[in-house]
């Protein structure tokens, strides 16, 4: 058995959901990072109004609280993001995952989602006033 916990172990990648740190500096010193890695980044309140998050992955990240207004996350990979209580409103998630994404209280107002993924996602309190579901996968 140990034999086989070590094999696994040089197998299997050391940074699996582990983000990019240089991605990080990135998106706070520029709110731009498209294309980024930051699966189980902690973004706890962070804001990010504005900012370019185009097919990002954000598997598993922390937003809780975050102020993502008017971002752009067109085709953003948000399974299982903490994303409870977020500021949403006007955010462009068109194509996005949201499988399995805490958006409890989440303020989603005028949010573009058009054709995401929102299958076992948490809506439970969510502002979805004038937001656009169009094709959404639940």
């Amino acid at each position: 058995m140990e034999h086989l916990i070590l094999a696994l172990a040089l197998i299997l990648p050391l940074s699996v959901g582990a983000y990019d740190p240089d991605h990080l500096t990135l998106l706070k010193e520029t709110n731009e990072c498209p294309k980024c890695d930051l699966s189980g980044a902690n973004l706890k309140g962070a804001n990010l109004k504005g900012a370019n998050l185009w097919y990002a992955k954000l598997m598993g990240a922390d937003l809780n609280g975050a102020n993502l207004e008017s971002a752009n996350l067109y085709g953003a990979d948000l399974e299982n993001a903490n994303l409870y209580g977020a500021n949403l409103r006007g955010v462009d998630l068109e194509n996005a995952n949201l499988k399995d994404a805490n958006l409890k209280n989440a303020n989603l107002k005028d949010a573009y989602l058009q054709g995401a993924n929102l299958e076992v996602a948490n809506l439970n309190g969510a502002n979805l006033e004038w937001a656009n579901l169009v094709y959404c996968i639940n």
